[in-house]
């Protein structure tokens, strides 16, 4: 698993590169409590058979809180063929103070 840090999840969202699409693994609930700005929400539950919206060529950045979630859609994306794939964790992003979105 490719796991991205804080520092570098933020580098990449304030470069405002085309190529990243964020993706928050957990419910619909969490999602709409509280999410990294910019995410799209894909629930681990249904991450198989919705992640076909998620373009290939693009880095795909996949989180939860805690690791679990995100470490299971991080291996469908590498069954399904997804070169560009990385982990977060929300806990993490919280912790460091960034910004977050309700």
């Amino acid at each position: 698993t490719v796991k991205l840090s804080v520092p570098d999840l933020v580098s990449l969202i304030n470069s405002e590169t085309e190529d990243i699409v964020i993706v928050d693994v957990r419910n619909e609930q969490e999602y709409a409590e509280v999410h990294i700005p910019g995410a799209i929400n894909i629930p681990v539950a249904v991450f198989a058979s919705k992640s076909s919206i998620l373009d290939k060529k693009k880095r795909i950045i996949v989180y939860c809180n805690g690791g679990g979630r995100s470490n299971k859609a991080y291996r469908k994306l590498m069954k399904l063929g997804y070169k560009k794939r990385f982990q977060s964790l929300f806990t993490d992003w919280k912790e460091a103070g960034q910004k977050i979105e309700k």
